[in-house]
């Protein structure tokens, strides 16, 4: 798998999301917070309707709320099974600890900082462009983790004595 910069991490890798597998891996890690998104700026002012509850009460929204969360760690290991193949076990190690770290926890602790505008289409761009930011984050980090510190993955083009010789 060739790296560059611009499509692993600009362009979010959407030039590699050709069929249903690597787009349910984009997007779902991201599904609780941008259903939080959604439900916090249009659908419950809107329309009273809280799709994702990000403070449950009952066992019904719990339920909601968990299964939801479920498929965001879906969309997370998704990503590690199809980046397994072409990445160490560490560098997967890495992917999976960072989308953790930056699709749950800190879209917990910022989101509701982040949106404090009037206006519900500024909240919308808000949330928007922290999720994207959020993305980012972990695409940057990574491709950062794999040039600078991964274990090189053998290329087919590699002999197996230059290869021994600089990893043995």
């Amino acid at each position: 798998m060739s790296s560059s910069f611009t499509n692993d991490v600009l362009l979010a890798g959407v030039s590699n999301t050709n069929n249903a597998f690597t787009a349910y891996a984009a997007v779902m890690p991201f599904i609780n917070e941008i259903l939080n998104l959604l439900t916090i700026t249009i659908l419950k002012p809107m329309f009273h309707l809280e799709v994702y509850p990000h403070d449950p009460h009952t066992f019904q929204t719990q339920l909601r709320k968990t299964f939801i969360d479920t498929l965001a760690i879906t969309g997370i290991v998704a990503n590690m099974a199809y980046n397994g193949k072409d990445s160490s076990i560490k560098t997967n190690m890495v992917r999976g600890s960072l989308y953790a770290l930056f699709s749950f926890l800190l879209p917990n602790m910022l989101m509701s900082r982040v949106l404090i505008f009037k206006s519900i289409m500024a909240n919308m761009i808000a949330g928007g462009i922290l999720i994207f930011c959020l993305d980012l984050s972990v695409r940057t980090l990574t491709f950062y983790y794999e040039q600078k510190y991964a274990t090189p993955q053998k290329t087919p083009h590699d002999s197996d004595t230059i290869y021994e010789e600089t990893h043995s």
